[in-house]
């Protein structure tokens, strides 16, 4: 196969179709804490999906200025037991890059522990804002997932 036809493939098949869709919901649902129920998970990747088709032109665009170039100097010059390594290290600066700007949850979310010390009022802590239902952590009084 071609540079041009590998190069193509990874960054206008790969990457939008696998890549993000995947990481948009291990995002959602790694923001939650305790053991969530199955229909929180698939709100999750719906959540996911919803943040993922708001995002993309600037996940695309991000994507493509560091992975274009990238992916023709490794497929085109780079000898064939030195690409791993190079995509290696490409890679830890793409997900610097990523983390910077898809990293950071909304300005009012909470990580702590219990509602209270969060100063969110009981009723709403016991809903997780994937499902809009009851979890059973919550239950227990664990905030699963504040936005």
């Amino acid at each position: 196969m071609n540079v041009a036809k590998k190069v193509l493939m990874t960054n206008l098949i790969a990457d939008p179709l696998f890549f993000f869709p995947t990481f948009y919901t291990f995002r959602e649902v790694l923001s939650l804490t305790g053991k969530p129920e199955p229909l929180v998970l698939v709100k999750c990747a719906q959540r996911g999906w919803a943040n993922y088709m708001t995002n993309w032109p600037a996940d695309w665009f991000n994507s493509w200025a560091v992975w274009l170039p990238s992916h023709a100097l490794i497929y085109g010059v780079c000898p064939l037991h030195l690409r791993m390594p190079a995509v290696a290290g490409v890679s830890f600066g793409y997900v610097g890059l990523l983390s910077y700007t898809r990293g950071k949850l909304d300005d009012n979310t909470s990580t702590s522990p219990t509602a209270e010390s969060a100063g969110v009022p009981k009723a709403e802590a016991e809903t997780s804002e994937c499902t809009g239902v009851a979890s059973s952590a919550a239950a227990n009084g664990d905030v699963v997932y504040q936005r």
